[in-house]
């Protein structure tokens, strides 16, 4: 079973990747300007050892807070196996924390600007690539007004697990392109950043369940379901059908 809950605007021609260069991405501009209650409150509160201790779980409702104002367009994969063809990565792991990371825009271009958040996620297994260094990969997503580290750190706690598919690479500062404005902010000197396949990111819930928040897909089974290999995919097959948006 599978439920699609809300908007990822899908073509053919796109490329998978969430941030850098290959990714097509679309922030809305309206309301950009304000942040939520919840954010606020989040941002002077939640740190990782702050969600432990309280306890908190991801959800669906929590995870959607944090994709707000952004759509995708992306080449979809109809199986976790072609998915992990094109990755260079592919890793099971739990989620150590987040962190504010470089802000992204073009040169001269403030309206263009927007933020990002790394994620480290300690990984138990590497299905391919090799393992991250010092076991751990540091996950680039991007993150509109609004919702910061804080946010993330609340909406997928510490402890929560996941698997990532994903490129890796170094970060370099953006000069006549879009990009990093600074690409240091957050990344550990020397540090290869994973940065996610659009259906790549998956996310193990509290009821046991597997969300995609960045296409908004949810399925039953275990997360070693989203493997290659695995039955669970991130995004809806041909004749499954999209849920009622929220």
């Amino acid at each position: 079973m599978a439920t699609i809950g809300r908007t990822a605007h899908i073509r053919k021609s796109g490329r998978a990747w969430l941030c850098g260069l290959s990714l097509f991405v679309v922030v809305a501009l309206t309301g950009c300007g304000s942040v939520e209650p919840d954010a606020a409150t989040a941002s002077a509160t939640t740190s990782p050892a702050h969600a432990a201790a309280a306890g908190l779980e991801p959800s669906v409702a929590g995870l959607q807070r944090l994709m707000r104002d952004i759509t995708f367009d992306y080449n979809i994969m109809y199986s976790n196996a072609e998915l992990a063809e094109i990755s260079d990565s592919v890793v099971m792991g739990e989620v150590v924390g987040a962190a504010d990371g470089p802000t992204y825009g073009a040169a001269g271009d403030a309206l263009s600007d927007f933020g990002s958040v790394l994620i480290e996620v300690k990984a138990t297994e590497t299905i391919k690539g090799e393992r991250p260094d010092g076991g751990s990969a540091h996950v680039l997503m991007y993150a509109p007004v609004g919702v910061d580290a804080a946010l993330w750190n609340e909406s997928l706690p510490q402890g929560t697990p996941v698997v990532v598919y994903s490129t890796v690479s170094r970060l370099s500062d953006a000069h006549d392109r879009f990009g990093p404005i600074d690409a240091s902010v957050g990344v550990p000197a020397g540090t290869d950043v994973y940065t996610p396949a659009v259906q790549g990111f998956a996310v193990r819930l509290a009821d046991g369940t597997i969300y995609w928040p960045l296409t908004g897909v949810t399925r039953s089974g275990d997360l070693k379901d989203a493997l290659p290999g695995g039955p669970a995919v991130g995004n809806l097959l041909p004749g499954e059908e999209e849920a009622p948006r929220e």
